[in-house]
Formats: C-alpha cells, structure tokens, sequence
C-alpha cells in the first residue's frame, strides 16, 4: 500500500498538507501512550519502541522542514521560527535516547522528549497548520510523495519497531 491510499479516505487530489501531518502528530502520539504503558517492560522492549518514535519524528520533522516551514514563513515567521527551536530540543533529547547504555535511565529522557513534542505538536496544530490548509492538496501530494522516497511504503514504516 502506498502512503497517499493510507491517508484515512484520501485520494492523492484531497490529500491536504495540515491531513498529512497530523496523521505524523496522531502516529507520534500512539506510540508516546505505548511507550508510557511499556515503561516497566524489559529494557530491549523500551528501547525498540523508542528507536520507532524517533524515526517516526525525524521523518516528520524532515517533511516540515522541506515543505511546511518554507512555504509558512513570510505569513508566519516567529511561529515558524518557534517551532524549528522546538525541533531542536527534540532533537537533542533523540541524540540522548540514542546513545543509551542498556541499563540507562531512559524513561526521564522519553518523558521530557514527549512533554516537548506534545507541546510543540499543539502549538503547530493551532497555529501553523490552519495556514497551511490554504496550500491546498498540492503541498499535501508532495509531502506524500517525498515521505514515500524517504521511508518507503506504508508497511515498511509502520511495520517497524
């Protein structure tokens, strides 16, 4: 299945930019409540779903960096400028969670890095996306298009974890 068909009730003509990110935000989301119901697993287990929630991010964070925030900055600037900070701390915490040792404190890293993106996916919802609808599908097809060059199918990215 490609990505544009994945789109719930999307065609590739409908597909708006603010429907494709915030399926990444409701994805992110999903596996944020996952992890914070796995915590007590085995450290393997945390760590496997953490490695899926920061590649999930960065593949979000790619898109909105290629096509979201060029298109938003003359009508939006400081809220884009705001929300490229907010990827930065995510990022940071990502290269934490990635140089774990397998008996590191991982959960107060994960925490901090859900607190950040699940302010950072609101701001962006209420402010960056309404101005994105007017983008129209076009932005939303290429958003589509590009992710499938750099995650491959549907059940390539989603199967992973």
């Amino acid at each position: 299945m490609d990505l544009i068909s994945a789109i719930d009730g999307a065609t590739p003509e409908s597909a708006g930019t603010a429907d494709v990110l915030r399926r990444d935000h409701d994805r992110v989301r999903e596996l944020f409540r996952e992890y914070r119901r796995r915590m007590d697993e085995a450290p393997e287990t945390c760590r496997a779903l953490a490695g899926e929630i920061c590649m999930q991010w960065e593949l979000h964070t790619r898109l909105e960096h290629e096509f979201l925030y060029p298109a938003l900055h003359s009508d939006a600037g400081a809220a884009v400028q705001d929300a490229a900070r907010a990827h930065e701390d995510i990022q940071e915490c990502i290269a934490t969670i990635r140089r774990w040792p397998p008996d590191s404190e991982r959960d107060s890293t994960m925490l901090r890095m859900m607190e950040l993106a699940d302010h950072h996916m609101a701001c962006e919802e209420d402010v960056l996306f309404p101005l994105a609808e007017r983008a129209g599908a076009a932005m939303g097809r290429a958003l589509l298009r590009r992710r499938e060059e750099l995650a491959g199918s549907t059940d390539d990215v989603e199967g992973r974890s």
